[in-house]
């Protein structure tokens, strides 16, 4: 059975026992309580799993002719910026959003140095300037 469909059922339960609430009393409302919350729940880690699988089919990736950065994995270290002897990266540093970025792609002349010193596996070589 799909997630879909399993949403679309609990929804159905949460509906049918608050409308027989007044009904049959106590049973119900636990009824529509349990559904209510493992509906919510279920939506959620739904909502989540495709907000994850988005993220990884799109992550943000930044390249010159010789390396690509993965700006999501980024920890902002700023040991490649420092690294690199062409100034070709350069910092977004605000409060709440920090990484690397490639400012002068031009310049880059597949050194590699910003690779070596990246200890997350951030910037990788391309394999073609390899």
């Amino acid at each position: 059975m799909g997630k879909t469909r399993l949403l679309l059922i609990l929804l159905a339960v949460v509906v049918v026992s608050g409308v027989l609430h007044p009904h049959f009393g106590h049973l119900c409302l636990m009824i529509h309580l349990i559904a209510g919350l493992t509906f919510t729940l279920l939506a959620v880690f739904h909502c989540r799993s495709h907000r994850k699988q988005n993220r990884e089919k799109s992550r943000h990736v930044q390249q010159t002719a010789h390396i690509t950065i993965d700006l999501h994995c980024c920890q902002a270290c700023w040991k490649c910026v420092n690294a690199c002897p062409k100034q070709v990266l350069g910092k977004i540093d605000l409060p709440f959003h920090k990484h690397v970025k490639i400012v002068n792609a031009e310049k880059c002349i597949g050194c590699n140095k910003c690779v070596k010193m990246c200890e997350f596996g951030v910037i990788s070589a391309n394999v073609a300037s390899v």
